[in-house]
C-alpha cells in the first residue's frame, strides 16, 4: 500500500470514528429524546439554565465592563429562588429582558428593593421577558411556558409591552414562535454541542474583547437624525387595523392573567424614535419595514400612541392599572439605543413602576 492510501485510510477513519464519537457525545448530552413539554416551550425562543457575560464598552460606561446575565431552569430571570416565592412577574420584549444590564440591576431588581424597603414583607419579582416578544409571543407565553412552571402563582403581572407591536405586527414571526419544521432552530433547541459552540464563542468574544452589545444597539440619534417631517399618507388605516388586533391579543392576555385570580397593571413604553424640535415634531428615517416599505419615526409614534391609547382603555376596563412612561421624564443619557435603556435609565424605570404598584397596594 503506498504512502498516499495510508494517509487517505487514516484519514477516513479519524474521520468515522470522529464522527462516531461526536454523535455518541450529542445522544448523551443532548436533548434529543426530551419530548415533555419543555421541548414545546423551547420554540417561543426561551433560554433556560444559562448564564452570560457581556462585555459593555463606553456606550454607557466610563470604563469597559462585564455584565452577567442569568436565566434559571425555568426561563426565568432574578432573585426568586422558587416559583411559588415570586409575587410580581413581568412580562415584555427586550427592554424586559435588558440582555445588557446585569444581574441585580434590572428594572425588576430595582421594584423589588423599593418594595421591600416600604414594607414589612419581602416582595420577589421575577422576569418572564424574551428579547423580540410581541403580544404574540407573551400570548404564547401563557400556553406553553408558565404552565410548566411549578407553584407559580403570581399576584400580579407588569405587562410592559406595545413597542414591539408597533411596526405593524400582524402576524407572529420566528421571535414569537421558532419554526418548529426548521432544522436548524431544533438544533439550537436540542444540540449539545451547539450549546458547547455558545458558551466557547462567547468566551472568546470577552477575551477578544468583541462587542456583541453593538448587535444590540446603533447609538442614540443625533439631532441631525430627525429629518422626518411628515409621517406615510398610507398609515391610518394600517395603525387601525393594527391597533384592533393588538386589542384582541391583549384581551386573551387579560383573559389568562384572570386564571392566576391576579391584579396586573400595562406600562407604555418611551423611545428615541421622536423629537420635539423647535415646537415641532420630527422623526428619524426607516424605523421598520412592513410589506416592502419603510416606514419613519412619526409612523412608529402615531402607530404606537393609538396602541397605547388601547392598552390604557382596555386595562382600566378590565381592572387593571396604566402606568403611561411616555410622559414621564428621561434624558438621552438613559438611552443605549432609540429603546433600549442604560442601568441609570432602567432603575428610572423601576422606580416609576414600583411607586405606581405602591399606590395600587396589591393585594399581597
Amino acid at each position: 500500500m503506498t504512502s498516499i492510501k495510508k494517509t487517505f485510510f487514516l484519514f477516513l477513519g479519524f474521520i468515522l470514528f470522529g464522527s462516531i464519537g461526536l454523535l455518541t457525545l450529542e445522544l448523551i448530552f443532548g436533548n434529543w429524546f426530551n419530548q415533555d413539554g419543555w421541548d414545546k416551550a423551547s420554540q417561543l425562543n426561551l433560554i433556560r439554565n444559562k448564564q452570560f457575560e457581556y462585555y459593555i464598552d463606553h456606550s454607557y460606561s466610563d470604563t469597559p465592563v462585564v455584565t452577567t446575565y442569568t436565566r434559571d431552569k425555568y426561563g426565568l430571570r432574578g432573585s426568586c429562588k422558587e416559583p411559588k416565592m415570586i409575587d410580581i412577574l413581568s412580562l415584555g420584549g427586550s427592554t424586559t429582558d435588558q440582555r445588557y444590564i446585569g444581574d441585580g440591576e434590572t428594572y425588576q431588581d430595582h421594584i423589588q428593593y423599593y418594595l421591600n424597603s416600604k414594607s414589612s414583607k419581602i416582595f420577589c419579582v421575577s422576569n418572564a421577558g424574551v428579547d423580540g416578544h410581541s403580544t404574540f409571543g407573551h400570548l404564547e407565553s401563557f400556553k406553553r411556558w408558565f404552565p410548566l412552571i411549578p407553584d407559580l402563582q403570581p399576584k400580579m403581572f407588569i405587562l410592559y409591552i406595545g413597542i414591539n407591536d408597533a411596526g405593524f405586527r400582524v402576524q407572529s414571526n420566528n421571535f414569537d414562535l421558532a419554526d418548529q419544521g426548521n432544522l436548524k432552530s431544533l438544533i439550537k433547541q436540542r444540540s449539545a454541542l451547539y450549546d458547547l459552540y455558545k458558551k466557547m464563542h462567547n468566551l472568546y468574544a470577552l477575551l477578544t474583547e468583541q462587542r456583541a452589545y453593538a448587535q444590540h444597539s446603533e447609538g442614540v440619534p443625533k439631532i441631525k437624525d430627525y429629518t422626518e417631517k411628515n409621517s406615510s399618507l398610507i398609515t391610518k388605516d394600517l395603525i387601525k387595523n393594527n391597533t384592533n388586533a393588538f386589542g384582541n391579543r391583549l384581551s386573551m392576555i387579560i383573559t389568562e392573567i384572570s386564571k392566576y385570580n391576579a391584579q396586573f397593571i400595562c406600562v407604555s413604553q418611551p423611545n428615541l424614535f421622536t423629537k420635539n424640535i423647535n415646537g415641532n415634531l420630527a422623526g428619524i428615517a426607516d424605523v421598520f419595514e412592513f410589506e416592502g416599505k419603510s416606514y419613519n419615526g412619526l409612523d412608529f409614534y402615531h402607530s404606537l400612541d393609538s396602541i397605547n391609547n388601547q392598552m390604557e382603555k382596555q386595562c382600566r376596563k378590565a381592572g387593571g392599572g396604566y402606568l403611561n412612561l411616555t410622559q414621564a421624564t428621561f434624558e438621552i443619557e438613559d438611552f443605549y439605543d432609540p429603546i433600549h435603556m442604560t442601568p441609570e435609565g432602567v432603575k428610572k424605570i423601576g422606580l416609576y413602576m414600583a411607586e405606581a404598584l405602591n399606590q395600587i397596594k396589591p393585594e399581597f
